[in-house]
């Protein structure tokens, strides 16, 4: 995600290696972005799909993408 002057702003998703990721879905990275999750249903630019991996002392939840 990138800020409107084009600066980088975060990493909206993490890759986890976990067999229910794919094109379509993707681990959002809720701890450096709190809210993110939220902002994409709101939108409708993504589906929480109630699953979520853990990685180091992190948890990410799964969701599918709609764009």
């Amino acid at each position: 995600m990138f800020k409107e002057d084009g600066e980088l702003y975060g990493n909206v998703t993490v890759n986890l290696n976990h067999p229910k990721q794919s094109e379509e879905m993707a681990f959002l990275n809720e701890n450096n972005l709190p809210g993110i999750g939220r902002w994409l249903s709101k939108k409708k630019l993504g589906i929480n799909m109630g699953v979520n991996a853990q990685s180091g002392f992190c948890t990410y939840p799964l969701y599918m993408l709609l764009f």
